[in-house]
């Protein structure tokens, strides 16, 4: 699936403004995010490279807009290789119907 363009949007401005993430993500970590269970079912998800991991959860406040720019109440999420602080994946938690760790 491709990038919404809020997505893309919010990834530009988390570039821009330097934020200091405590992500820890090795060459091959990912995320896939399944914006509903169709999308799941069809294993047809949005990937973000192991650099946007660490953009887009570099905190509460980071996960909270990208939860804002996906606008949807039914998206899971799959990590792979992401190690993120407890509190950071408590708000994954909050915002998505299922966050699955790999």
């Amino acid at each position: 699936m491709i990038k919404p363009d809020t997505l893309l949007q919010l990834l530009d401005e988390l570039q821009e403004e330097n934020i200091r993430s405590e992500v820890e993500v090795t060459p091959v970590s990912k995320a896939i995010i399944y914006l509903n269970d169709e999308a799941a079912e069809a294993e047809d998800g949005i990937e973000l490279s192991s650099k946007e991991c660490l953009l887009v959860f570099a905190g509460r406040k980071t996960v909270e807009r990208l939860a804002d720019a996906l606008d949807t109440c039914e998206a899971s999420i799959t990590l792979v290789d992401v190690t993120m602080p407890h509190a950071t994946l408590e708000e994954l938690e909050r915002n998505f119907v299922a966050v699955d760790e790999s």
